[in-house]
């Protein structure tokens, strides 16, 4: 009896030790983040344990309790079931990696495209904590309808950033350029042999994406999940039409964000 506790105290020390390690690591870890990413205290970051991901998770305090809590859970809990071992998973406005890293974790190789600057510094560090880094090509540009630069409107808050007019004037902290290129010229120049699952959230930019895939769209019919945003100058349910119209697809809510957004789930009528 006397071992028995003598071993549970033992090992309830080296617990401790361990965890006060981690978390010693983890300071030492967000403070080089904020000194590299040029983030201050004003616009913190913080390291979180994320449980859909089971793994550590760096975000920005504006999502702090949604990626806490657990993020967009229909959609991630969706994603697990469509995600195969081998497939190509195209992540069009990935933020800071969560749905990259899901279905890295899934066995999926990876394509993480972010365009802005600031994003694109913390899934760096999401991909290097993740223990997928093998799995994930992350690339620092925009997916449009044409290989040309455009005007990147910086929102205050990291993950509304946008190309459209999508944002009010209050919440543009700055407009910087960018270089966006076409899904179907990245396809070309990474030589990928297939395309699985495309996931597209880019604040009301869907429709100019839609326009630069048409080919593997029409060669591979991936499935699309799609975050929908509507408004009167940028209401992306005519990326949907096209869709629909032109290459056959059905789509189907997965969840509503807000009575301006969701995420829908398009399949081909005929899958190859």
């Amino acid at each position: 009896m006397v071992t028995d506790k003598i071993k549970a105290l033992n090992y309830c020390l080296h617990y401790f030790l361990y965890a006060h390690d981690k978390l010693h690591f983890l300071t030492d870890f967000l403070m080089y983040l904020r000194k590299r990413s040029g983030i201050t205290a004003r616009k913190k970051v913080y390291v979180i344990w994320q449980k859909q991901l089971q793994n550590w998770f760096i975000v920005p305090s504006q999502r702090f309790t949604m990626y806490l809590m657990g993020h967009e859970p229909l959609t991630a809990s969706f994603l697990k079931k469509v995600i195969k071992p081998g497939n190509v998973f195209i992540d069009v406005g990935s933020f800071i990696g969560f749905y990259s890293i899901l279905a890295a974790k899934l066995a999926a190789t990876v394509v993480s495209l972010e365009p802005d600057p600031r994003s694109f510094k913390i899934l760096l560090y999401n991909i290097e904590i993740s223990g997928v880094k093998d799995k994930i090509i992350p690339i620092n540009v925009a997916a449009g309808s044409s290989k040309t630069f455009l005007d990147l409107k910086l929102a205050s808050s990291l993950a509304e950033s946008s190309f459209t007019n999508y944002l009010s004037d209050n919440k543009i902290v700055g407009v910087i350029k960018v270089p966006s290129i076409t899904l179907d010229e990245l396809f070309m120049s990474l030589k990928l042999n297939r395309v699985d699952v495309i996931k597209i959230d880019v604040e009301g930019a869907g429709l100019d994406v839609i326009k630069g895939a048409e080919h593997i769209i029409s060669m591979f019919k991936p499935r699309i999940i799609f975050e929908v945003h509507r408004y009167a100058r940028n209401d992306e349910l005519l990326a949907i039409k096209i869709l629909k119209e032109r290459f056959k697809y059905n789509w189907s809510i997965i969840e509503f964000k807000s009575k301006h957004n969701f995420i829908c789930h398009l399949v081909p009528t005929v899958k190859i």
